[in-house]
């Protein structure tokens, strides 16, 4: 969060400020920063709405979506996904944002105690990135929770497999 706070003090372009906005909102929602996360969303929202619509894309919708969901605005952030699809299809991006939409999409459905549903949008989003490990955790842990421990033991071994190979070759994540 750091570095991109430091570039968006710099003069640029408004395309990669834009850009950095987004970014910067991302690490701050994830570092649960959730109210300057929502002033650049607010910021970067203004900027897209210009010819710059195409630079963020689908992503800027997934991290007000991730932001809707922290904070408890579920329908929001459903909304949020519905955009972000939307606009994956039409900048022909859907195939990068699908992952990312699904396990957002997950998240949600865990918060409103909808598992099976969380568990079919995790599974997609593990057939579609099986080596990304925050899936394949998120997707054992809702198999063990529900103690179907034969999957999920599948799942743990593909974790582990996975982080072993990051940890022989980290330059290749």
């Amino acid at each position: 969060a750091t570095i991109f706070r430091d570039l968006l003090k710099r003069p640029g372009a408004m395309r990669g400020r834009l850009i950095l906005l987004n970014n910067l909102a991302l690490c701050l929602v994830r570092n649960d920063e959730l109210d300057e996360a929502e002033k650049l969303l607010t910021e970067a929202f203004t900027l897209s709405k210009s010819s710059f619509q195409p630079v963020v894309g689908w992503r800027l919708h997934f991290v007000k979506a991730l932001l809707d969901t922290k904070k408890g605005n579920l329908d929001s952030a459903e909304e949020a996904i519905e955009k972000a699809e939307t606009m994956a299809r039409k900048n022909r991006d859907a195939a990068e944002a699908q992952a990312h939409l699904d396990s957002a999409l997950a998240n949600i459905r865990f918060k409103q105690n909808r598992f099976d549903e969380a568990g079919e949008q995790l599974l997609a989003a593990v057939d579609i990135d099986p080596n990304k490990p925050l899936l394949r955790k998120l997707y054992f842990r809702l198999l063990f929770g529900k103690k179907k421990f034969k999957e999920a033991g599948v799942h743990l071994k593909a974790l582990g497999n996975i982080i072993s190979s990051n940890a022989r070759y980290p330059s290749s994540r």
